[in-house]
């Protein structure tokens, strides 16, 4: 299996695992060593430093508050008709904010978006 297969497993298991408060990274489930130790290092409980945030990459442009919203959304693994209910707007309003997402960061999944505003800490 490719890394970045394994990585994307590791990731999805890490954001089911925290959406209920930090995740528990001690097992590993079966899931790639290197990936959950790549995830490990990211979470650093207790020692109240944070990771250094990449440079912003200028080539992108910045999403709107209302896309921000839809991404947060996304990342708690939201359909686009949860999104359309959570927002008070239209299923097709809901889809063309997730198509505006992915084509602004260059993205073709809904994981790799919210992947993408995890590294850059686009979610608060």
């Amino acid at each position: 299996m490719p890394i970045t297969a394994r990585l994307l497993a590791a990731a999805d298991a890490w954001a089911e695992q925290s959406r209920h408060g930090p995740p528990d990274l001690t097992r590993e489930d079966g899931l790639d060593s290197a990936c959950l130790a790549a995830l490990r290092s990211c979470h650093q409980p207790g020692t109240g430093r944070r990771r250094q945030r990449p440079p912003a990459d200028p080539a992108r442009p910045a999403l709107s508050s209302r896309e921000l919203e839809v991404l947060g959304l996304l990342a708690d693994g939201a359909s686009n008709p949860d999104i359309s209910k959570a927002l008070y707007i239209s299923r097709r309003t809901a889809e063309h904010h997730v198509e505006h997402i992915l084509a602004k960061l260059e993205v073709t999944s809904r994981t790799a978006a919210v992947a993408y505003a995890l590294t850059y800490e686009l979610l608060s």
